[in-house]
Formats: structure tokens, sequence, C-alpha cells
């Protein structure tokens, strides 16, 4: 029998409206700093950017924070295909420090919509 952390965990699904938006943005940045790029995904949520860049850009790697065991399982899932490009991180963004030189971050500042649909998370309007 799953825990009710893995059962709400594998209704975490993230549909990143914004997708086409960051992937375009990414295009301005030099390809030679695109080379074996980091990038910093500081509200990883369920993967969803992460894994857009990680299918379009080969040579970028990407450290995922988030503070959501739900999120982070989630994600793991999901970018689990891209071995070591992608690193999912239990961390608040406001705490990490990256220990090598970064090309982007992206931070999806709202808030989700697996975060509202479960009342017992502690979301509500």
């Amino acid at each position: 029998m799953q825990d009710q952390h893995t059962v709400n965990a594998s209704k975490f699904n993230h549909f990143p409206v914004m997708g086409e938006e960051v992937i375009k943005s990414l295009k301005t940045i030099p390809k030679d700093l695109v080379k074996d790029g980091l990038i910093i995904d500081a509200t990883l949520g369920g993967g969803g950017h992460s894994a857009l860049i990680l299918n379009e850009y080969k040579d970028i790697n990407i450290i995922g924070l988030d503070q959501d065991p739900q999120a982070i399982e989630a994600a793991s899932r999901r970018l689990i295909g891209f071995g070591s490009r992608a690193k999912v991180l239990n961390k608040n963004f406001a705490d990490f420090i990256p220990q090598k030189k970064v090309i982007g971050v992206l931070a999806d500042l709202g808030v989700s919509s697996p975060q509202l649909d479960q009342p017992s998370r502690g979301f509500s309007f």
C-alpha cells in the first residue's frame, strides 16, 4: 500500500505554460556559454520547464531547487532520464550558492495547481 505522500506526488502533474517563452529566451544566450552551461531552476515544481530545456539543449545541465516534497518526487521521476545533466535538490533558492558559473536562472514565482488542488497542503483561496 502506498503512503499518502506517494499517492499525492503521483498526481503532481505540471504543464509549463511559459515553456515556449523560456526556450525562446535561451536562444539569446551566446552558443559558447551554452556548451556545458548550468541553469538553476529556482522553483523546480514538477520539472516541466527543466525537462523542456534539457530536451532542447543537449549541452545544458540543470540544478532544480524546491522545498515541496511532492514536487521533488515528481520532478525527480520526470528528470531521471536526463541522468547527471539534471540534479534535484530539496533547498530554498534563497539559501543556494552554486559552485560553478551559471548561465541562467529560471524562477516561476507563481503557485501551482497541485498545491491548490489539495486543501491538506495548506494552500487555499
